[in-house]
């Protein structure tokens, strides 16, 4: 979908192929059309549904170009709470991925361990990618605090979602805080925002979150 809000940080020299239905399922032939027409080298994809999408389409058409799956949360609950017909795809399909991208030790240790897989490559690469640029970053104006060198900083980032337990960070850093001088910055946004801004003023931390 070409309507997406941060359209203007991507590079001129990317092509944006845009499917032709607004919904995912419709969208097999539209999707394969483009991977017939370009002809790309691999497909990385990202999200069990998507994934699910590049495997069930590479099946379909006996197409030899390799996928690279990236997984980033809840394998294996994401997939048991599916309907029938969604699993049933994921068993026909999912084995044509050439290889899976996980975050952290624990997530891959999860796919590796769920059963649902067999004889697929599981590798994990942290996030984020730090480059020179965000090296180089000088925060202004309303992030000057972050420079302060007197003050300890914890950051988090993510969605703000119950299963990021991110009220635990929170309850954590009151701890902390009584003991050395420093701030907790959250980067996110998300359905528990309000609840999470309400916990910070219930526990006096609107100086230090």
């Amino acid at each position: 979908n070409r309507n997406i809000t941060n359209q203007n940080e991507i590079d001129s020299d990317i092509t944006i192929h845009e499917l032709s239905q607004k919904k995912l399922r419709f969208n097999l032939m539209s999707y394969h059309r483009i991977k017939k027409r370009i002809r790309p080298d691999v497909i990385i994809s990202f999200q069990t549904i998507y994934n699910l999408f590049a495997s069930l389409e590479k099946k379909i058409f006996c197409s030899k170009i390799p996928i690279i799956a990236t997984e980033h949360d809840e394998f294996l609950n994401k997939i048991q709470n599916w309907n029938p017909i969604y699993r049933a795809i994921f068993q026909y399909s999912f084995n044509e991925i050439s290889l899976i991208i996980a975050p952290s030790v624990g997530l891959k240790n999860e796919i590796v361990n769920s059963g649902l897989i067999n004889d697929l490559d599981v590798e994990k690469i942290g996030n984020p990618v730090v480059n020179k640029r965000l090296l180089d970053y000088e925060p202004t104006g309303e992030f000057d605090y972050l420079k302060n060198p007197d003050e300890f900083l914890i950051c988090g980032g993510g969605r703000l979602t119950s299963n990021k337990n991110i009220s635990l960070l929170i309850r954590a850093f009151q701890n902390l805080k009584t003991n050395i001088p420093c701030k907790l910055v959250i980067f996110g946004d998300g359905p528990e925002k309000t609840k999470l801004v309400k916990l910070v003023q219930e526990l006096n931390l609107n100086n230090h979150v």
